[in-house]
């Protein structure tokens, strides 16, 4: 028989098709058992890329944050408290490379702001890390130091409906070892620690939100003393960005300025008349809240005025500063009720006040600038003192100040005065500094570009002493007094007064603006950290508004301090400076507010 050879027994082939059968079904069940599994996937956002971050403020974006001290109760619930001594804000200017955070002469208490706003300068995707170094020596109160740092990305979070990029925070703080010695005035970093999270926008390049704690210990400079360890929490959450002169600026303006008038009265004293005293100063706070007052507001009817007016008057003279301001509340008291006055517009006239002025007042005027002049020592002015080397130039710009007050009110100062005040700023001015191209714009250049020159970056210090530091405040106070100094000598006709001594005056206000361009911050008194910020700040107004300048180089100076200013006032109606509240400093924010300072007449 042919055929198939050997052929198989038929429970065999069935046997071979059960086995077929289930790997039919074995396959068909790991594709359900698949399906099931990846479905889900087909749903989900596809992982989220490495990005890099980069902050888009434009250079003259002020964004605005809240700050919130951070606690917890006993049960473990967070607690948040406003926190008004944090100076809140940046601005677009102090962001380098997209980047890095760098204010202007920071202190301790800007550090973790600094090592939270800095953003890592690698892409990241969600899990990964990356680690840096950073060194900085632009420190005002503590010396050089290193920071490692390191962030990690992690799954975006939500604010608002904003979903943004969510980066953990770490650094560890220590010195940078240097071969100088730090000066007295720093102090050596010990250790320190920040841990943050920063919630970033990418799309719009701004940070929303900042939670961190941090942790500093400086070392004494005295041998004998003890360590310093700053510790807190806090909470930065973004409010608002805006440009420049944003619109409802000049409302916000006049709404900070009534707010703050406000709380100059609560503090008058009714019974006694007058706003208290200040240690040794007795005219002084109700000069200058007379001042304040008188600049900030165009009511003459209110009677206490007249009353705290006549107390002031009543004082004897003891200190450069309090018959300084006296003199210029008394000029205020009689100075037109003019609430036009702004940047560009004609010089103050004095023969408005000096026509206006009660004989009795004019003879007071007359007594207080004879003071005055009879206490210069040498050719500055100082506290009450016997040691004719104790004289600074805060008191002496005061002096300038109620000098040219007492002009206006029509006391001729003594020529020889004003030109031995003169050659003291000449001579104590530094004498070498850093080649800067300074561009001014004048207030009646009406918004023009102005020509750009080069100039020494020189400033000027407290002491006249060599060694001392040179800053901000002084600066400022250099400048305004060198242009009071100009336009009197010039109005008097002074024989001295030469086309090369003009021109002396002429370069040291060159490079002073030099100087604070270089060196420009309205956060702070700058390269003094926030010591004494709103005397800076009055001193910033004055200089600008005597000498016209509406912009130095790109910064638009009222507006960039006065958009500070609203943003850090208290519903309160006060700005903290430090750890307390201080009249003094909060009439300076208000006169700095209401441009209270009218141009000079230069006679020119």
């Amino acid at each position: 028989m042919t055929g198939i050879a050997n052929p198989l027994p038929l429970s065999a082939v069935r046997s071979d098709e059960r086995l077929a059968s289930d790997r039919d079904r074995y396959n068909a069940a790991m594709r359900g058992l698949l399906l099931v599994l990846l479905l889900p996937l087909a749903f989900q956002d596809p992982p989220e890329p490495a990005v890099s971050l980069a902050w888009k403020l434009a250079r003259t974006d002020f964004a605005r944050y809240r700050s919130s001290t951070i606690s917890f109760d006993s049960g473990g619930d967070e607690r948040a408290a406003a926190n008004p001594l944090r100076t809140c804000g940046l601005f677009g200017y102090e962001i380098s490379e997209g980047i890095r955070y760098r204010p202007s002469g920071f202190e301790t208490a800007e550090l973790p702001i600094l090592l939270g706003f800095s953003l890592p300068p690698k892409p990241l995707k969600i899990g990964q890390a990356h680690d840096w170094s950073v060194d900085w020596e632009e420190g005002w109160d503590y010396a050089p130091i290193t920071a490692r740092c390191s962030a990690t990305r992690r799954a975006a979070v939500d604010v608002e409906g904003v979903s943004c990029v969510a980066i953990d925070l770490k650094a560890r703080i220590t010195a940078l070892l240097r071969a100088d010695p730090p000066p007295k005035s720093q102090r050596v970093v010990e250790k320190g620690m920040f841990e943050g999270t920063l919630l970033f926008d990418a799309a719009k390049g701004v940070a929303r939100r900042l939670d961190f704690i941090f942790s500093l210990t400086l070392l004494p400079t005295d041998p004998k003393g003890n360590r310093e360890t700053t510790d807190f929490r806090e909470r930065l959450e973004l409010e608002a960005v805006l440009p420049n002169r944003y619109r409802g600026f000049e409302g916000d303006v006049i709404t900070a300025i009534d707010k703050g008038l406000a709380w100059v009265w609560r503090q008058y004293q009714e019974r006694e008349g007058h706003w208290g005293f200040h240690y040794e100063h007795k005219p002084g706070p109700t000069a200058l809240s007379l001042l304040t007052i008188l600049k900030g507001s165009s009511d003459r009817k209110d009677p206490r005025l007249g009353t705290a007016l006549n107390w002031m008057l009543d004082q004897t003279f003891e200190h450069t500063y309090d018959t300084a301001v006296s003199l210029m509340a008394l000029e205020a008291y009689y100075s037109p009720k003019d609430e036009t006055v702004k940047q560009g517009q004609a010089p103050a006239a004095d023969k408005e006040v000096s026509a206006r002025i009660d004989p009795v007042h004019a003879r007071w005027v007359g007594s207080a600038a004879r003071w005055l002049e009879m206490k210069l020592a040498k050719d500055m002015w100082s506290y009450p003192s016997t040691d004719a080397e104790a004289r600074d130039f805060s008191n002496t710009q005061y002096g300038v100040l109620g000098l040219y007050s007492a002009a206006r009110c029509g006391a001729t100062p003594d020529l020889a005065i004003l030109r031995r005040v003169a050659e003291s700023y000449l001579r104590v001015q530094q004498k070498k500094g850093p080649r800067v191209e300074l561009a001014l714009v004048e207030a009646d250049s009406e918004g023009k570009t102005g020509a750009k020159q080069m100039a020494e970056a020189r400033g000027w210090p407290y002491y006249d002493h060599p060694l001392d530091p040179i800053y901000g405040s002084m600066t400022a106070g250099g400048l305004s007094s060198l242009v009071i100094l100009d336009a009197l000598r010039r109005r008097l006709n002074d024989s001295k007064y030469d086309a090369r001594e003009r021109a002396r005056v002429k370069t040291a206000l060159r490079d002073g603006w030099a100087w604070l361009q270089l060196h420009w911050t309205v956060k702070g008194n700058p390269t003094h950290g926030r010591d004494w910020l709103y005397y800076f700040l009055y001193g910033l107004e004055r200089c600008g508004m005597l000498d016209g300048v509406a912009r130095l180089g790109e910064h638009d100076w009222y507006a960039e301090g006065a958009t500070l200013l609203i943003s850090n006032q208290t519903s309160g109606g006060y700005w903290h400076t430090g750890k307390y509240v201080n009249l003094y400093d909060n009439c300076f924010a208000i006169l700095f507010l209401k441009r209270a300072t009218m141009r000079v007449a230069t006679g020119k």
